[in-house]
């Protein structure tokens, strides 16, 4: 009786082809485009899911449709919050869609000389020590030859 109730307990392994195209649509675009919770939404597995969706240009076109909706809402409350003079949503807004108008958020770096100047005496270390590297090549070289 056990081993029943665990058998119970195990997901149904279902084909992939088990649903029409126009279900998955469907739960898609309940889903807004969400493709694990579509798939949870049907009872289908979510790398079956995929794999549908890779395959089919209509179940592409289906999310990708879904998805712009959900930007659109995305965009429309940001206009709404916008108009209450919300600062955050304002700030975001000329980040993004005002970046045409000049409002770019700049990085400013100060380098202070020191930086150089280590720079420059790494470098120096560098060149040394591929030169001797140099030097160390062309003798073992040298060496080999005379015997």
């Amino acid at each position: 009786m056990e081993n029943i109730q665990a058998q119970e307990l195990q997901p149904l392994k279902k084909r992939s082809d088990a649903w029409t195209d126009e279900v998955i649509a469907e739960a898609l675009r309940k889903s807004r485009g969400l493709q694990y919770l579509a798939a949870e939404s049907i009872g289908m597995d979510a790398g079956n899911m995929s794999k549908r969706i890779a395959d089919s240009p209509y179940l592409q076109k289906a999310r990708d449709e879904a998805r712009e909706r959900r930007i659109d809402v995305a965009e429309r409350s940001l206009a709404e919050l916008t108009e209450e003079k919300n600062l955050g949503s304002v700030c975001f807004l000329l980040k993004t869609l005002g970046k045409t108008r000049g409002y770019v958020e700049t990085t400013e770096i100060n380098v202070s000389p020191e930086i150089f100047k280590n720079h420059a005496a790494l470098m120096e270390q560098m060149a040394e020590f591929q030169e001797s590297r140099k030097t160390l090549e062309i003798k073992s070289n040298t060496e080999d030859k005379s015997e």
